[in-house]
């Protein structure tokens, strides 16, 4: 196995414990203490869980590729594994390209149609939508057996990924139902996009005191941004330049990029959420405490 895929895979496997990591303890210290919990935050309380769930199962895809891709007998004989451990984070990220087209449609709704959010959006439950996400994530099980009647027996034996396991038929549907709900997801965040920085420059001057958007706007176009430049973009450049970034040279390049994505953009989340603490309630800590000073 050449440098550059080793190096390649390690840096999935690392990106993938350290994105699961961060998951769990967001997991653990919010959404599983209801006074921790925000009601415009519970979508983002979904897809902390799917994250924990996506990190998993690239671990064990990326895993299974570094310590038996050059097994070539044991790759020829269980070849279906490229399937059966490549499959789940598929399902698992169409489930949480759900959830982010949902937060990007609450935010948006939230920002340009204020009074229908508060009367109605914002009354749809949440779990709801956590369901559809995963019929949706689920319904790519059903078209991989079902109506692209995928054989695990024709899997060519020099095939060492996922992308070359399935057929043309799963490919197809995942690349229109994949690159549909993107390109609705980064639409409507344009759209958030230009309300937050662009049409209200001369309010938020006026009012410089809320001239910062609301966590969960803040989180909503982190989470478009890294969709674009690490499960687009690597996507693209895949497709254009298939020379440079080949699978026999670069690997799973596109699924480690994704893993690259969720663990930054679980940094940023987790500082977020929960390193950073605002200045207020530090104020309102201080003044309770002296408050406490005095009356003893």
């Amino acid at each position: 196995m050449n440098t550059i895929l080793v190096l390649v895979l390690v840096t999935g496997i690392v990106c993938a414990i350290f994105d699961v990591l961060l998951n769990l303890n967001l997991v653990w210290i919010i959404v599983l203490k209801k006074s921790q919990r925000k009601p415009e935050m519970r979508l983002f309380y979904y897809r902390f869980v799917l994250d924990v769930c996506f990190g998993l199962s690239l671990l064990s895809y990326i895993s299974f590729l570094l310590f038996y891709s050059e097994n070539s007998l044991f790759m020829v004989e269980h070849r279906s594994f490229l399937i059966f451990l490549g499959l789940p984070w598929y399902i698992v990220g169409s489930c949480r390209s759900i959830i982010a087209l949902s937060i990007a449609l609450e935010r948006a709704t939230a920002v340009y149609f204020p009074i229908l959010y508060r009367t109605s959006a914002q009354n749809v439950p949440k779990f709801l939508i956590f369901q559809v996400a995963l019929v949706y994530g689920s319904f790519d099980y059903i078209v991989l057996f079902v109506f692209c009647d995928c054989k695990t027996n024709l899997i060519p034996e020099n095939c060492k990924n996922f992308g070359c396991a399935v057929n043309k038929c799963f490919s197809n549907y995942f690349r229109i139902q994949r690159s549909t709900v993107f390109s609705i997801n980064v639409f409507v965040s344009i759209l958030l996009f230009v309300n937050l920085f662009l049409r209200n420059r001369k309010y938020l001057k006026k009012h410089p005191i809320n001239n910062k958007p609301t966590k969960a706007n803040r989180l909503a176009l982190l989470d478009t941004c890294t969709v674009f430049l690490f499960d687009f973009l690597p996507v693209f450049c895949g497709g254009m330049w298939p020379n440079i970034f080949s699978i026999e040279v670069l690997g799973p390049f596109t699924a480690v990029m994704k893993t690259i994505g969720c663990a930054i953009e679980s940094t940023v989340v987790s500082s977020l959420l929960y390193f950073g603490k605002p200045k207020s309630a530090k104020m309102k800590s201080s003044v309770a405490v002296g408050q406490f000073k005095i009356s003893r």
